[in-house]
């Protein structure tokens, strides 16, 4: 699990950034931290990935709010949900992917 999120935020973003900057897009760069597991029954697994990104146009470089993407697996789906601010607390789960979160994917 640790692997899907780590890929799936960097390939999220990497997407993302293009379709918001268009051609104006430089460069763009990721601060990644390790994936944190919320202990769970053991038929499903809460993960969340704490990081940042920045980017460069022709016209301004930035940096991303810290952001806290958040996932939910069991064996029929897996669902993501996003906070973009930083957390004095990182042991909440806040949003809770399970409740608050995108489908990612389902399984039969």
């Amino acid at each position: 699990m640790a692997d899907y999120i780590t890929t799936y935020e960097t390939a999220y973003r990497t997407n993302w950034l293009p379709g918001e900057h268009e051609d104006d897009l430089n460069d763009a760069y990721f601060g990644v931290g390790e994936p944190r597991f919320f202990d769970t029954p053991s038929a499903l697994i809460i993960g969340r990935l704490r990081y940042t990104y920045g980017f460069e146009t022709r016209q301004a470089i930035a940096d991303s709010p810290t952001i806290y993407a958040s996932y939910y697996a069991d064996a029929s789906v897996v669902t993501r949900a996003e906070r973009r601010r930083y957390m004095m607390d990182e042991t909440v789960l806040q949003p809770d992917p399970h409740t608050d979160g995108q489908v990612l994917k389902c399984f039969e």
